[in-house]
């Protein structure tokens, strides 16, 4: 039997988005992580070789605040955008870096339909998550974004909270006493964002009304936070390694 054509949405036929990775030089948890050596290489060259090696890209690029990293985005084939200082800061919010690239690319008449996202805390990736929520993107009418997610461990509606005074409180507490198989699945977003630029200039945001989701496990949700982190980051280096 003959396969019916994939339909795509207009203008979506033969998208080959470019792709954002933010690396500052600083970090309160770990000093200069983004260069942190994992597996014999930078942490932030994990994401560098995986998205050009991936050939899923119109173009990668880098943000960053800090010579060594720029120099290393460059040398590894990436397209570095030196930040401004001011969307540099502990404090500063990941839509002034994405408007600060998306603006460069309008200068230079490169300005995307969508773009991808992948942060360098995030260090393993396979290419085959990457490739099916692109087509998602490509082909599904209802959907303007598309996450990479992994599943939470523990139910975050258990989360218990300070109410200021001393106390804990239960975050939900309709749902705090719950069962773990009564409760609905719950997700944490990581690996990769793809979002159409349409969709993100109105909201100034990745999740939307219509995003989906790539689920991904193991070692594909690990988010290097601090050195515990970067320890079972190592761990599982070693056992790809063995594969």
């Amino acid at each position: 039997m003959k396969k019916s054509a994939v339909a795509f949405k207009p203008g979506f036929e033969s998208l080959k988005m470019p792709c954002l990775i933010p690396a500052r030089g600083g970090s309160k948890t770990i000093p200069r992580k983004n260069l942190r050596e994992l597996d014999g290489k930078p942490l932030i060259l994990h994401t560098i070789d995986f998205a050009i090696k991936s050939g899923l890209f119109s173009g990668v690029y880098v943000s960053s605040d800090d010579a060594e990293i720029l120099e290393l985005a460059k040398k590894a084939g990436a397209r570095a955008i030196e930040r401004p200082a001011e969307f540099a800061k502990d404090t500063s919010l990941m839509k002034e870096v994405v408007e600060h690239w998306l603006g460069l690319l309008r200068q230079d008449g490169k300005y995307p339909l969508a773009f991808a996202l992948l942060m360098p805390t995030t260090p393993f990736r396979r290419r085959e998550d990457v490739a099916k929520a692109i087509g998602i993107l490509r082909t599904d009418p209802r959907c303007d974004s598309v996450f990479g997610v992994f599943e939470a461990k523990d139910p975050p509606f258990w989360t218990l909270v300070d109410d200021g005074t001393g106390l804990l409180r239960a975050l939900y507490p309709d749902k705090y006493y719950a069962r773990h198989q009564d409760l609905p699945k719950a997700y944490f977003g990581g690996p990769f964002y793809l979002i159409e630029t349409a969709a993100y200039e109105q909201l100034k945001r990745f999740i939307t009304d219509k995003t989906r989701y790539v689920v991904v496990g193991g070692e594909f949700s690990i988010e290097i936070d601090d050195e515990m982190d970067f320890k079972w980051a190592e761990f599982w280096a070693r056992e790809r390694r063995k594969k």
